[in-house]
């Protein structure tokens, strides 16, 4: 790794929390291939051997301070990902996500780079019910592992009063779909693990009655959506803003659009099955959560460009073509 005296400035750097995990994986490529050095902060190396690449060996259950060079973002995408794990050890969530996080920025402080922050949080901050205006509603987290993200988002705008950080943005992203580079069946989204069950030749499982709606935007608009965030950092009005398609789904019609593609790219018949909500289920669960309207589309001119149709397709392509060769 650079010292933190090697700070070529006519190259951009990026630290990246997270980064095998399933956005960290999708946006690091993308940023070296724009010409980025990127500093991946995980607990699993060996995601790229790329010149400008430095993996920096993280444990998220005992985080200790890192090394780490000037740099000008920081995308923090690492986090507890499971509701119901954070539940099941609130010790062991507060550990991964809000000391993790404080450890990894007391780091950052000691460089004296005071980057911009970049964080991406989840539309289920917003508890039961989306807010008719989104972006500056107040959050209403109903788990633990709402509550976790909206605290790192909190000490992040406290790091820029204490003149640590330049900058704190939040990203409050809709249901991530699309990452099929992935090998080792880590997918972390109930969309992308419906794919693969089904490539398998598994059932696929609803709860309930299926017609809770959600918005599923693909990856590769969400790495968009980052980038621009820091191309627009200096003309950006809100701290946080909601990253969607704008578009409802139900859970039974975005099942219905997999076993479709399935069928016609595979040639596998998926059955679909039906059961009720396990007893121990949020009722976040059966919420209605997409994006109403974005206000970080207006003042960027970002939108979402991949449709649900055309994403699902081009995951199953992806991966049943690269499974048929192993």
């Amino acid at each position: 790794m650079p010292t933190l005296d090697e700070n070529n400035s006519s190259i951009k750097r990026a630290l990246v929390t997270g980064s095998s995990g399933n956005i960290g994986s999708t946006l690091v490529p993308r940023l070296l291939a724009e010409g980025w050095e990127v500093f991946g902060v995980t607990s699993r190396p060996g995601i790229s051997s790329h010149p400008l690449f430095h993996e920096i060996y993280f444990n998220w259950h005992a985080p200790k301070k890192i090394l780490v060079p000037q740099i000008d973002v920081i995308f923090h995408l690492a986090s507890q990902n499971s509701a119901y794990e954070a539940r099941e050890n609130v010790v062991k969530n507060v550990t991964n996500t809000l000391l993790s996080f404080v450890t990894i920025i007391e780091s950052v402080k000691e460089s004296g780079s005071r980057p911009v922050l970049i964080q991406t949080g989840s539309i289920s901050e917003y508890g039961l019910e989306m807010p008719a205006s989104t972006d500056t509603s107040y959050p209403n987290p109903q788990t633990f592992y709402e509550c976790s993200k909206l605290t790192t988002q909190v000490y992040g705008d406290q790091y820029v009063r204490e003149n640590i950080v330049s900058q704190n943005f939040v990203l409050r992203l809709s249901n991530v779909y699309g990452n099929n580079q992935r090998t080792d069946g880590a997918q972390r989204g109930f969309l992308d693990r419906c794919i693969r069950l089904g490539i398998s030749g598994q059932p696929l499982t609803y709860f309930g009655t299926g017609n809770y709606v959600r918005d599923y935007i693909h990856i590769q608009d969400v790495i968009n959506a980052l980038l621009t965030c820091y191309e627009y950092r200096r003309k950006l009005e809100h701290r946080s803003y909601d990253i969607g398609t704008n578009v409802a789904t139900s859970v039974f019609e975005m099942l219905q659009i997999v076993i479709r593609e399935i069928d016609d790219i595979a040639k596998i018949r998926t059955k679909l099955y039906q059961k009720d909500f396990p007893a121990n289920s949020y009722d976040i669960e059966k919420r209605n959560g997409f994006v109403r309207q974005t206000t970080f589309g207006y003042e960027t001119g970002w939108k979402a460009k991949i449709t649900l149709s055309e994403g699902i397709r081009e995951s199953v392509y992806s991966i049943f073509t690269r499974d048929s060769k192993i």
